[in-house]
């Protein structure tokens, strides 16, 4: 919405600001709680939230509280608990309730951890501000790692057994999953969808996984609304070829959490990762389709710890490396 990338450097946030011809480090917002004691700590995870005036902010040493930046003050002035009378609920995870809903005045959020998943609501008068209604528990460790939202707010949760869970969380969360997919086996570290929730986009660290959620015969409804049963497909799997591993001597591949293009009003047409410093996309019009080994890598000059496409321009990605933050224009014509 206002064109604008974070990127946590310890304590410290970097803002910057990106037009079309490039990008301008703004400013460095000092990430500090709201005790007023001057306490730093280094956030895991961002996520901005209500009209993207806000940045939420997760303390690993603290799994107790989320934590709201002002973005329009430059600092944090509130701390949310999730507690259950009392006890505490660990918060690992955070996603909007929507896909896009940062851009919005939406004030609810969903949180995860281990085995339970949740809805936060600031307007909760509590301290805690679990909704106690909407809240999903396991008796045992399931080992959430990631999640992602719909349009709808129908949410996909990944676990470090590679699994991924469909839940149709639109109206109400503590709920069963309707679809489980098995995966292959391996941690997931990251999980995207498309915003109508037909295709799921998973990651590991040595290579990627599609899936389409759209069941036949069901007048297009998808693994989210109804249970897949023996119409669950087998995952696209997405990889780097050995001779391109060779060729650009890559001794270890190990991937960023993977994510679709952007935009309301179009489709997603690209997939965007990175390893060590090659960025890599592919053309998820021709993943579709089955063709899973046309990609573009393009090498940066150091290390790229994280990237995301424009929204709404699928041809520039947001990459930040270990010291600097710049839009990448693709290149290639597919």
């Amino acid at each position: 919405k206002h064109q604008r990338a974070f990127v946590s450097r310890g304590a410290n946030i970097c803002v910057t600001k990106f037009d079309n011809d490039g990008s301008e480090t703004v400013t460095t917002l000092e990430v500090s709680d709201p005790s007023g004691k001057g306490i730093l700590f280094t956030p895991s995870k961002l996520m901005l939230h209500d009209n993207e005036d806000s940045l939420l902010l997760l303390d690993p040493n603290r799994n107790d509280s989320v934590f709201r930046m002002d973005l329009n003050r430059g600092k944090v002035v509130e701390e949310w608990k999730s507690t259950l009378h009392d006890v505490v609920v660990p918060t690992c995870h955070i996603q909007n309730r929507e896909k896009f809903s940062q851009k919005t005045g939406e004030s609810s959020f969903i949180c995860a951890n281990n085995k339970d998943f949740f809805r936060m609501d600031p307007r909760v008068s509590s301290k805690s501000k679990i909704v106690e209604s909407d809240i999903k528990r396991y008796t045992k460790q399931i080992g959430f790692s990631c999640l992602a939202t719909t349009g709808k707010g129908q949410l996909v949760l990944g676990s470090n057994k590679g699994e991924l869970r469909l839940f149709n969380t639109a109206s109400k969360i503590n709920q069963n999953a309707n679809t489980q997919f098995p995966g292959l086996g391996d941690p997931l570290i990251g999980v995207d969808v498309t915003e109508d929730g037909t295709w799921l986009l998973g990651t590991t660290k040595t290579y990627l996984i599609v899936i389409p959620t759209t069941i036949p015969d069901e007048s297009g409804k998808t693994g989210f609304e109804k249970r897949m049963g023996t119409h669950k497909p087998i995952p696209r799997k997405l990889q780097l070829r050995h001779e391109d591993v060779a060729r650009l001597d890559i001794r270890k591949v190990h991937f960023t959490p993977a994510r679709f293009s952007v935009d309301e009003k179009t489709n997603e047409h690209r997939i965007v990762t990175s390893t060590g410093p090659y960025l890599i996309t592919w053309n998820f019009t021709k993943v579709k389709k089955n063709v899973l080994d046309d990609y573009r890598v393009q090498r940066m000059k150091e290390t790229v710890v994280d990237e995301q496409f424009v929204f709404g321009n699928d041809r520039s990605i947001v990459v930040a490396t270990k010291n600097d933050v710049k839009v990448k224009t693709l290149k290639d014509k597919s």
